[in-house]
């Protein structure tokens, strides 16, 4: 039978004593304690004394038949009894169907995003009418019963004055300034038969000077053309003169006698009378001794040439010359 070895008494306490392991431990935390508690007797010396050096002990340690593999308890055994008394876990497994639940295909709603413009209007924010209600009582006066106005003299005194008695006006000169508008140069109206160097005769017809003779369709030859004044008589008042004049129609431009003039006022615009009864080119030192649309030139009034009506102050311009009136169409006589 086996016998463990005795201890002596100075080492019986080199070891800690083994505290009891709580029973909720595990076996292996038992376990572990009884490889300590043997690791520890077999570092302790022999009973028999000697120097104090370890002896190893040269047989194993046998048990006996029949003893328990953890000892008796007997001489310093330690019986070893398995801690873990906790029931086995007999709860039964977890059998339920897993979550099979259909997943959620519902479609997304699209419908489209009100667009609708939102409400702008102003607010009204007019005060409310508080006025007060008309409580006047209304007119019950009687109606105008008085005899109308048939009167129609007038009876008051006329007026019997008949002297002006204001003081009269007697300012005579006009210190208004004086017009200095620009002359209309614009085209005078020349009417339907008149003519200018702007408008000139129509449908063939010819222009001719103001109060200037169309001369004759076929010449003539005078029996008795004159040469001098000498040859002509007087014709009445007047002297008479010898000369050539457009509307006598002469084949080759023959002089004859004629009634000479006695004033400037016989003669037209722009010739004077003469000592001999003649109508001559008045005479000049300036353009101002001229009449209008007439120029000086070497001594003597003579028409202005022009272009245009533009250059003929309130006048018209007539085949190159000035007039106060326009030149006229005709056709040549026949």
């Amino acid at each position: 039978m086996y016998q463990p070895r005795q201890e002596p008494p100075e080492a019986a306490h080199s070891c800690p004593a083994p505290s009891p392991a709580p029973w909720s431990r595990a076996r292996f935390a038992l376990t572990a304690l009884a490889l300590a508690l043997m690791s520890c007797t077999a570092e302790s010396p022999p009973s028999g004394g000697g120097d104090g050096a370890a002896q190893q002990d040269a047989g194993p340690d046998t048990v006996d038949a029949g003893e328990p593999i953890g000892g008796d308890g007997a001489n310093g055994d330690v019986a070893l009894t398995d801690a873990d008394t906790a029931a086995p876990d007999t709860a039964a497994p977890d059998t339920g169907a897993p979550d099979t639940g259909a997943t959620d295909t519902g479609m997304p709603d699209t419908g489209a995003p009100d667009t609708g413009a939102p409400d702008t209007g102003a607010p009204d924010t007019g005060a409310p009418d508080t006025g007060a209600p008309d409580t006047a009582a209304p007119d019950t006066g009687a109606p105008d019963t008085s005899a109308p106005d048939t009167s129609m003299t007038d009876t008051s005194a006329p007026d019997t004055s008949t002297t002006d008695t204001s003081a009269p006006d007697t300012s005579t000169t006009d210190t208004s300034a004086p017009d200095t508008g620009m002359t209309d140069t614009g085209t005078p109206d020349v009417g339907a038969n008149g003519c200018t160097s702007e408008q000139p005769c129509k449908g063939g017809g010819m222009c001719f000077y103001p109060g200037e003779s169309i001369g004759c369709g076929i010449c003539m030859k005078p029996p008795n053309p004159c040469q001098s004044d000498a040859a002509c008589p007087k014709v009445g008042a007047k002297p008479g003169v010898c000369e050539y004049r457009k509307s006598d129609c002469t084949c080759s431009g023959e002089k004859l006698c004629h009634a000479g003039c006695l004033a400037d006022s016989d003669c037209a615009t722009g010739l004077a009378c003469d000592a001999k009864g003649h109508c001559s080119p008045a005479a000049c030192t300036q353009a101002a001794d001229c009449p209008t649309h007439f120029t000086c030139a070497q001594g003597s009034c003579k028409r202005s040439s022009c272009k245009s009506s533009s250059a003929c102050p309130a006048g018209h311009c007539v085949k190159g010359t000035c007039w106060s009136s326009p030149g006229f169409c005709s056709f040549p006589p026949p």
